[in-house]
């Protein structure tokens, strides 16, 4: 696998991309996506616009003097298309329509694309199946479910982005209304309060961010809406307003549901996901919302990585994950095997970045032996780590004892659970590691 800085005048879009039928040229290609996917496009356009970045680096495969585009043919055609680097002959109507989405005066910032270059056709057909043919028994990419979608949102601070029901969801939790290990069923609940009126009459609003305004009794409205969660509706018994009137009504005869004389003065918005009162409408504009954080992985002063051509952003995801998502609480042997993945990942990446020699029999290359050549390196050019740091890492590389990197490894494998404190052992021994790794990679930074 590797990454190269490749000019857009050498790109070519793929004519025989699997979304449409083979045509005989890029011109043809390009024309079927501003024809058919037009909406997609100009959606894909505005993104690049507002991040001036591909966020992932094109697929493509030596072709003559160029290369062809095998994943990605969407994000080249929008580079091409904002750099001016187009088919002479296409179709100028399409070509005017699309352009009219970019505001005046706009450049990208770099028209030398990263692209991840790759030889072997069989290897990039595996690597499309598993991108675009989910499922396979989890060997090709797996979608996220409604929860996993709004964790997403929750863990990048996205709020506005969180539907209401998974809002919902979070305070009920987090005021123990519902206990940790319950969860509303997204589609059916959001379903069930879809109307304003349905929402009023539970006893709540939802304003254009999604954030959640209580308008009658708090503890009425909120144990409420643990109920429905608990009742679980499935989505026939949501399917049709009649059978939504009636489910409401029967909860309002059990005295469920909050009544008119339990309408607040001022309505207040629970502060996501903290049940917090806010009055409004006067603290609408300042307020502070965000999950309480965890103790993160890895000390405060360690830099996250970055992406770059030799580290690519789901590795520095994947340190994220570990840092400040993961709880050793709850995901000890899933912290134990992703932070061997990250160790892993940031010592490839040096490697590659400085083209190391590593040992290793039969092509085989041991992670030992790849954090050896690393530390060579680092005394080669000067950059050594303190001499203790450094022997207990060479220790690390040779002993079998339960602070050992064969304890990781095992860990993997699911022949060993190594205790929390022997991990963070572990993980203290390596945090000097860890440091001069990632501040030499964040130079070659993407900017």
């Amino acid at each position: 696998m590797a990454f190269e800085d490749i000019n857009i005048k050498k790109l070519r879009v793929n004519p025989e991309n699997d979304r449409h039928q083979p045509f005989t040229s890029e011109k043809e290609a390009i024309e079927w996506l501003l024809k058919y996917k037009f909406n997609d496009m100009r959606n894909l356009l505005r993104d690049i616009i507002k991040e001036n970045a591909l966020l992932e680096p094109p697929l493509v495969k030596k072709d003559g003097k160029g290369y062809l585009v095998y994943d990605g043919n969407r994000r080249v055609t929008c580079i091409k298309i904002i750099s001016g680097e187009v088919p002479s002959d296409l179709d100028q109507d399409l070509y005017d329509k699309i352009r009219s989405e970019i505001p005046g005066g706009y450049v990208f910032k770099n028209l030398d694309i990263t692209c991840r270059t790759e030889n072997d056709l069989k290897l990039i057909n595996r690597l499309l199946e598993t991108r675009h043919i989910p499922g396979q028994s989890g060997a090709g990419q797996v979608n996220w479910n409604n929860h996993q979608k709004e964790s997403f949102y929750v863990r990048t601070k996205q709020y506005e982005k969180i539907s209401f029901p998974r809002k919902i969801n979070d305070i009920l939790i987090a005021g123990k209304y519902l206990s940790d290990d319950e969860e509303i069923k997204l589609s059916t609940f959001g379903r069930l309060l879809s109307s304003t009126e349905n929402k009023e009459r539970v006893g709540f609003q939802v304003n254009e961010s999604n954030d959640i305004i209580i308008i009658k009794n708090k503890d009425k409205v909120l144990k409420a809406l643990a109920r429905i969660a608990r009742d679980n509706l499935t989505l026939e018994e949501t399917w049709t307003a009649e059978k939504v009137e009636k489910y409401l009504d029967g909860l309002e005869s059990e005295n469920i549901l909050p009544t008119d004389k339990d309408a607040l003065s001022q309505p207040i918005l629970l502060d996501y996901p903290v049940v917090q009162e806010v009055p409004l409408p006067s603290a609408t504009g300042g307020l502070k919302r965000g999950r309480p954080r965890k103790v993160p992985f890895f000390p405060k002063d360690l830099p996250q990585p970055e992406a770059s051509k030799f580290l690519p952003e789901e590795n520095c995801s994947l340190f994220r994950e570990l840092n400040n998502r993961l709880s050793l609480n709850s995901h000890k042997i899933s912290m134990s095997i992703v932070f061997r993945s990250v160790l892993e990942s940031l010592t490839n990446a040096y490697i590659r970045k400085y083209d190391l020699e590593v040992a290793g029999a039969n092509g085989k290359k041991k992670l030992a032996s790849k954090i050896k050549a690393v530390l060579e390196h680092f005394e080669k050019i000067g950059a050594d780590l303190d001499k203790k740091d450094k022997n207990k890492i060479v220790k690390m590389l040779q002993s079998k004892s339960i602070e050992s990197l064969s304890v990781l490894n095992e860990t993997v494998h699911g022949s060993f659970d190594v205790p929390v404190d022997d991990l963070l052992a572990i993980r203290n021994n390596l945090v000097p590691y860890f440091r001069k790794i990632i501040e030499d990679l964040n130079k070659s930074a993407t900017p």
